[in-house]
Parts: structure tokens; C-alpha cells; sequence
């Protein structure tokens, strides 16, 4: 099938377009990882806390 040359331009637009979209899901998706791993390292703590709170209750109760 031969194309002119306005519609191999138009598709490698398209083809750039989308390889540009692509690259910033790609980001968005990167940057909700930080995201969640920051807040999982925060409920990690806040855990951490809570388990000491207990162990030196139990320890009083004793």
C-alpha cells in the first residue's frame, strides 16, 4: 500500500503523540510509587510506635 507523503507524516505525529502520552504515564506511574512506598514507610513507623506503646504496657501491667 503506498501512502503520500502528508499521511507518513500524519502517522508519524500520531506515532510521536502517543510515544509522548506513553512517557508520561509512565511518569505519573513512577511518581505514585514514590508516593506509596513513602506512605507505607510512615504507617511502617507509626506501627513501630504502637508495638513499643504495647511492649512497655505490658511491662507496667507486670
Amino acid at each position: 500500500m503506498k501512502h503520500t507523503l502528508g499521511e507518513l507524516y500524519n502517522m508519524k505525529h500520531r506515532q510521536e503523540k502517543s510515544l509522548q502520552d506513553n512517557e508520561y504515564d509512565i511518569v505519573r506511574a513512577e511518581r505514585k510509587v514514590v508516593e506509596k512506598k513513602k506512605e507505607r514507610e510512615e504507617i511502617l513507623r507509626g506501627l513501630a510506635v504502637t508495638n513499643e506503646l504495647i511492649r512497655q504496657e505490658e511491662a507496667n501491667e507486670k
